[in-house]
């Protein structure tokens, strides 16, 4: 949705959005939000290429393995 500028924003709100709902202890929806914007980042880092968008990319990968590792899924946490 948007060009890069607006689904980058996107994506940041995405990762927020999980973080605190990781904080609240709700780690299922901290998953849902990260997935997401890993959905959205992958293919704007190919499209666009700035470092930002890799930065953000790998911030929703390490915490997406921080929200799968505290659900007790070590093997899922370890793959992303």
């Amino acid at each position: 949705p948007g060009g890069p500028t607006r689904r980058a924003a996107l994506t940041t709100a995405l990762v927020n959005r999980g973080a605190v709902l990781a904080d609240l202890g709700r780690l299922t929806e901290a998953r849902a939000a990260y997935d997401r914007a890993i959905t959205l980042l992958e293919p704007l880092v190919d499209e666009v290429g700035r470092p930002e968008f890799r930065d953000d990319l790998a911030m929703a990968f390490v915490n997406r393995g921080i929200a799968l590792a505290d659900l007790g899924d070590l093997h899922a946490a370890m793959a992303s």
